[in-house]
């Protein structure tokens, strides 16, 4: 097995800014952006800059060689919890695509909507904004000169449009025909 040192190219004596310059001459050259990149080795690269960056690491790194002892690739384990740095490469460096956990939120976003559709008054009107524009079932107000305009249902009105026709039709009964800004004739139910 090699050691992190080999694997950079440097000597176990390295001073901390040899194995920087030894680190970035490597990872330009083994970058799997770059032509020629090799993802495996720059993960090899990525995890011998972690530990022998860190002053800490380095320090049981060598004790491991000094002592002959296998030393373990995933230093981890070294006080902070397990926690790695940022940047740091651990197994594959891929991450599980949240498969079941975004399966369950539409399940439970589709019984929402479902349940909350099916508690509706299919009776009560559907509110609507006031936008001017006077459409079959659209509250209206009676204004001098036999004119209409739309009006919030929730407020006083004279009646709802029931149809609204070509200028100079005729209203059915018991409708009342009337004009709205558009000159177009409104059909009107009272109330």
């Amino acid at each position: 097995m090699r050691t992190w040192y080999e694997r950079l190219g440097v000597a176990t004596d390295a001073t901390p800014d040899e194995i920087h310059r030894a680190y970035r001459r490597l990872a330009r050259r083994t970058h799997p952006d770059a032509p020629g990149g090799d993802a495996a080795r720059m993960a090899e690269l990525n995890e011998a800059w972690r530990v022998l960056s860190d002053p800490a690491r380095r320090a049981r790194y060598d004790a491991g060689l000094r002592a002959g002892t296998p030393v373990p690739d995933d230093l981890a384990d070294d006080g902070t919890g397990g926690a790695p740095e940022h940047g740091a490469v651990r197994g594959s460096g891929r991450r599980r695509f949240p498969v079941f956990t975004v399966l369950a939120l539409v399940i439970v976003a589709v019984l929402f909507v479902g349940s909350a559709y099916a508690r509706r008054d299919p009776a009560a009107p559907v509110p609507s904004a006031v936008d001017g524009v006077i459409e079959p079932g659209s509250c209206v107000q009676i204004l001098p000169g036999d004119l209409v305009e739309e009006v919030p249902c929730s407020g006083p009105r004279a009646g709802t449009a029931s149809a609204v026709l070509q200028p100079a039709s005729v209203c059915p009964s018991p409708t009342g025909a009337f004009i709205d800004r558009r000159l177009r004739t409104v059909c009107v139910l009272p109330g």
